[in-house]
């Protein structure tokens, strides 16, 4: 691949960008290494100026740019005017891919950093600098004024970055698989508009949550915890969770000592089965996710924080669950709301992940399923859980049942596990997913097979090539959910760089949906170019037109997920009490 482009250039930028912003506020330095000469550029900060907009480099079809995380490169790009190269390579995405599905044993078995440049190089025995001179530079270049021997140090550093990203880029050559690594790095570009665009949100709203969270946290433990009795302060407590759930019979998965599991899955399954809980799933969410409100908001009132693309083992984003707002308990999202004048838009894929496996397993009675419009409850039917002229409102509690059993299908999910999630025996559940098996028998024989030519091969791969390596330890429901994740995640990342480059704005990315915000005019077009961008891309990737649902926020209303109701009632009421005026309306 790397014969067809004429220059490779590797760059970085050394620049200060507060949290929240939508660009660096100061761009400090550039250095670039052109592969083929080996000719080493350094731009200071009237470089930069003088240039007034022209880019240092060529940007056409027959050069290459790589860089290590480049989203940050290309929002320098934005803040210089600078036009973006049509072909660039990240190494960290790239580095992901690499690893993905490995245990990061060469980071001492720890996550935290793992995939940074330094890392990265260490896999490959490479030296780059320690952590420390890192964190020194990193300040220099937030303070907003170094000196100017703190900045020739600075571009030194930067200099520094630059080689190391080039060894790398050089010991990873061979292992790059080019043409999809240059999809990666043009959903970076995307990743970089994204950011720039942000999330507008209600000020007013966000300042009252943020100062009077401590309040508000307490107000929720005693109005809504106090009906489960779980908690002691605000810590929820196993042995009163364990005495909870054994009063009513739940059927509650345990952990190997015998008490209540209590991860965030299992409260979410649980909240499923037993609708009484939901409350208590989202405040023992709110109250381990937030200990502090803080989300970070720019000077322009937009939320903004790092998508960090490409860094599941699906290939998936991994935006923090504290910093991004559609991480944050669902109810909470009330706190974007469009400017005057505006929309949001919010495209969802509609059953998604069922629909990428009915394409990928080419089973046909699944295919006829989605494209009849509901595939839960044709299996309700199928499975004799209701008479054939049910309706999704007629049998709510039924087609839920059968739609826990569909996408926990594509999860792994056995008997035990699909009985806790439904509040069904565990014979009842068998029996749901012999129905299952029944009733598309193509998609297990798929489903079965693709698990087993990925132990076969040490490897499973998506239809655009994220892969996963196994090891030893990678569990057989890992494997069995990947095609489907990783085929979202393909799906996400192809219509993100259209929606983009078909200048649409979008402000997020959100699992199996993007965020998009634009005029009150425009909104009709702009959705319908929207939709057909993205039922384009499921089409050209799985041969399955997956249907797109639309909700449109107009202002001054603010986008609302009805997730969660009650817990923001408690909410309101305590701020309510606080802003005895009503000044703050929420």
């Amino acid at each position: 691949m790397l014969d067809t482009f004429r220059q490779i250039y590797v760059g970085d930028f050394e620049f200060r960008h507060d949290d929240g912003e939508p660009l660096p506020q100061t761009v400090w330095c550039l250095v670039l290494k052109e592969l083929r000469s080996g000719k080493v550029s350094r731009f200071y900060p009237g470089d930069l100026e003088r240039l007034e907009g022209a880019v240092p480099f060529p940007t056409g079809g027959d050069v290459l740019y790589v860089g290590f995380f480049t989203p940050a490169e290309w929002s320098c790009h934005l803040r210089l005017g600078w036009a973006i190269p049509e072909n660039s390579i990240d190494l960290y995405s790239e580095f992901r891919w690499l690893t993905s599905g490995l245990p990061p044993r060469w980071n001492n078995g720890q996550r935290k950093g793992a995939y940074s440049l330094t890392r990265a190089c260490a896999f490959h025995g490479l030296v780059h600098a320690s952590a420390d001179t890192k964190d020194f530079m990193r300040e220099i270049a937030i303070k907003g004024d170094p000196t100017p021997e703190q900045l020739e140090r600075l571009v030194d550093y930067c200099q520094d970055d630059v080689e190391a990203t080039a060894r790398l880029f050089l010991a990873m050559a061979d292992k790059i698989d080019g043409p999809r690594a240059l999809l990666r790095g043009a959903y970076c570009v995307a990743v970089a508009h994204m950011e720039a665009a942000g999330i507008p949100v209600d000020l007013d709203l966000y300042h009252s949550l943020r100062d009077r969270w401590e309040e508000i946290k307490l107000a929720l433990v005693r109005e809504r915890g106090a009906p489960y009795g779980v908690f002691e302060g605000l810590k929820l407590r196993d042995k009163l969770l364990e005495e909870y759930i054994d009063s009513r019979g739940m059927n509650w998965p345990r952990t190997p000592t015998g008490r209540p599991s209590t991860d965030k899955d299992t409260f979410k399954s649980m909240a499923g089965a037993y609708p009484e809980i939901e409350d208590l799933y989202f405040l023992v969410s709110t109250l381990r996710q937030l200990k502090v409100f803080d989300l970070p908001v720019g000077s322009d009132g937009r939320t903004r924080a790092s998508i960090m693309p490409c860094s599941a083992s699906s290939g998936r984003n991994a935006p923090s669950t504290t910093k991004f707002l559609f991480c944050l308990p669902a109810y909470l999202r009330r706190l974007a709301k469009p400017p005057p004048g505006r929309v949001l838009v919010y495209l969802d894929y509609c059953a998604e992940e069922y629909a990428i496996a009915a394409a990928l397993s080419q089973d046909p009675e699944m295919l006829r399923g989605y494209l009849g419009g509901d595939p839960h409850l044709d299996f309700a039917k199928k499975a004799g859980l209701v008479p054939e002229d049910a309706t999704k409102e007629s049998h709510a509690r039924e087609r839920e049942a059968a739609k826990a059993c569909n996408f926990g299908i594509l999860y792994g999910m056995g008997a035990r596990a699909l009985g806790f999630r439904t509040g069904k025996t565990q014979a009842a559940a068998a029996a749901l997913l012999q129905a299952h098996k029944q009733s598309y028998p193509r998609f297990w024989q798929w489903a079965e097979g693709s698990v087993a030519m990925a132990n076969l091969r040490r490897a499973i791969y998506s239809r655009l090539g994220w892969r996963r390596l196994v090891t030893p330890d990678t569990r057989a429901t890992a494997l069995q959910n990947f095609p489907v994740q990783a085929g979202g995640g393909d799906c996400l990342r192809a219509a993100c760089i259209s929606l983009v480059k078909a200048e649409i704005q979008v402000s997020v990315p959100v699992h199996d949906a993007v965020l998009v915000e634009t005029s009150e005019g425009d909104v009709d077009f702009e959705v319908a170019k929207a939709r057909q961008i993205m039922g384009d891309v499921s089409e050209a990737l799985f041969g399955i037109r997956i249907r797109t649902d639309t909700k449109l926020v107009r202002w001054p209303d603010r986008y609302i997920d009805g997730r969660g109701e009650a817990i923001w009632e408690t909410v309101e009421r305590c701020l309510a009490s606080v802003y005895e005026s009503a000044a703050v309306r929420i």
